[in-house]
Order: C-alpha cells, then structure tokens, then sequence
C-alpha cells in the first residue's frame, strides 16, 4: 500500500489530504501515520502503539482513497512529507492442530523375552571344564606373587637413593637488594601514546551537527562527499538529513539535492528514502524558484517518466499529471 501526503490548498487552512493507493475494501479505520521513530500518531499526540488514524471525510476518487484530516493531526506533523503510511498488519497465522499422543507400545510376553532354554551338558564335560578353570586361577595367583616379590626386592634393595641437597648459598646484600627492586617494564620518564580515536559514523557525525544551529552551506559540504554511487545506507542516509535541513533553510542546491533523493530516475544510492515522484516534482520547483540552473532540465525529464507511468496505468502518475504546473 502506497500514499501522499500533502497540504489541501483547496480546503481550509490546516487540513490535509492522503491519498491512498492499491488498498481494495480499505477505510479510514485501516489507515495509520508513524513516525521515523516508530510512533504512531492519535488525536492527541504521538502514541507507542498503533492507532487509527482520525479521518475527517473520505471519499474514492481516481483509483485512490482520499482521507482529509484536519487540523488535530496536521498540527502533529512538522512536515507531511516526512511520515509513511504502514501497510494494513497481517492477521496471525492460526495454530497448528497439536499432533496426537501416540498408542504405547505392546509390553513383549515374559515368556517370549526370556533367554532361550539350554539344554543340559553331559555330567564328563561339566567336570573337565572346572577343572580347567581351577588351574588357569593357580597360574595367574603366582604370576602375581611373582611381581610383588620381584617389587619388594627392587624397593628394599636396589633401589639407589638420592643424595641430599646441597645446602644453599647465604644471599649476600647486593643479591637482597636485586631481589627486593620491583621489575620495570619502561624507562623511567616514558609515557604510553595516548590511543588513537575511534572514528565516527558519517550518520552520527550528522546527527551531532545538526543538534546546534547548523549552518546551510557547512551542512551541504558534509553532504557532497557522501553522495557517490560507492555509499552505503548510513552514509546516504546522513547525506539526505544534512541536504534536507539546509534545504528547509532556503539553500536552492540543497533543494536540488533532495528532489534527486526522491526522484525514481537518479543512479545514485538513496539509503532508506523511498522513490517518490510527487517528492521529487515538489523539490524541484522549490529550487527552480530559487533560480537553481539544472531543476528544469530534471523536471523535463521527470515529466517524461510521469508520463510513461501514467500511461501504463499508473494512478499516481496520472494524478500527479493533472495537479502539473
């Protein structure tokens, strides 16, 4: 599910209009604006949880469910063009059905488990195996006395005894003096070098700079090394946080920079920013009218791929065709 956000100038100051696409059979109740940070907003504020979204009229125009809100949620909203519409959460999957306990095992019949039955030996071989087994135990019994006696001979006999050790030398007071010194590990007067610091991610750097007064053109030189076809998601992202802030502050190249973010033609990364075709169009104006050289050749060329879209049958294209100036 896909939707704008954007100021009714038609309408009374303060009320906005969304536009919501390819949502079939849904209303207002299915419909919610959450914040990067993961809140939800209410009519009375930004909630932890998930809350419907208080709709003042709707109606179904262009392939799009159109909500108005007034001015209790607008007022929540520093900038519309900030916050996304989450899609409808799914239903839970059901429970799988528990398997069934399974049947115990027959017990085995005692008289089936048992040993077989012997058959009874002849009385001859009875005696002649006992008397085996008798001389085999005579045997081991004296090979064992045979090592005790071997063991008490070496022990009380042969075996040499160590000499005593020799007594040990009196440690003279130099020798004390050594033993008593604590080992140094470095030459007296040394110091550690100090250890070198740990880089700083280019999204913290960010968001560390804009805490204070950040200053456009400071804010747009941090953001252009960022902007390569090698960035990642954190370095893109800290880019669009620099460029929109100096861009919110009147900064006409700043503008152009975050049109690009938006626009669904620019090669270059864009980190977490979703492609947005009315983003891009509105980005552009702002640093057309501020005399910025490049925005009409990029609006020229986003007008083409609008009407491409549309003309596939794309309903926001189209929308956007009919509101272009």
């Amino acid at each position: 599910m896909k939707a704008i956000i954007a100021p009714d100038a038609a309408r009374t100051p303060g009320v906005a209009v969304i536009c919501v696409y390819d949502a079939p059979g849904a209303g207002p109740a299915d419909v919610a604006i959450y914040s990067g940070d993961g809140k939800y907003l209410s009519a009375s504020g930004w909630q932890e949880s998930r809350v419907s979204l208080p709709v003042d009229a709707h109606d179904d125009d262009s392939g799009c469910l159109r909500l108005q809100v007034g001015a209790a949620v607008v007022d929540n909203l520093d900038k519309l063009e900030r916050y996304l519409l989450p899609d409808p959460e799914p239903e839970p999957a059901p429970m799988p059905a528990p398997a069934p306990d399974p049947e115990p095992e027959a017990e085995p019949s005692p008289l089936l488990a048992g040993a077989p039955l012997e058959m009874d030996q002849p009385a001859a071989e009875t005696v002649k195996e006992k008397k085996s087994s008798g001389s085999l135990l005579w045997i081991i019994l004296g090979l064992v006395l045979l090592a005790l006696a071997a063991a008490a001979v070496w022990w009380f006999f042969l075996r040499a005894t160590p000499p005593p050790p020799p007594p040990m030398a009196p440690q003279t007071p130099a020798t004390r003096q050594e033993a008593a010194a604590p080992q140094q590990t470095a030459p007296a007067g040394t110091e550690k070098a100090p250890a070198a610091p740990a880089a700083v991610a280019p999204l913290q750097q960010a968001r560390e700079h804009l805490r204070g007064t950040a200053d456009p053109a400071t804010s747009l030189e941090l953001a252009r090394p960022l902007r390569t076809p090698q960035a990642g998601n954190d370095e893109s992202d800290a880019a669009f946080l620099l460029l929109e802030d100096a861009a919110q502050k009147g900064n006409a190249e700043a503008m152009f920079l975050v049109g690009q973010f938006y626009d669904p033609q620019s090669k270059l990364p864009r980190g977490s920013i979703p492609a947005d075709m009315s983003q891009a169009k509105h980005w552009y104006d702002n640093a057309r009218s501020k005399g910025y050289a490049e925005a009409d050749k990029a609006l020229a060329a986003l007008r083409r791929h609008v009407e491409g879209e549309a003309a596939k049958g794309n309903a926001e294209a189209s929308l956007l065709l009919r509101e272009w100036k």
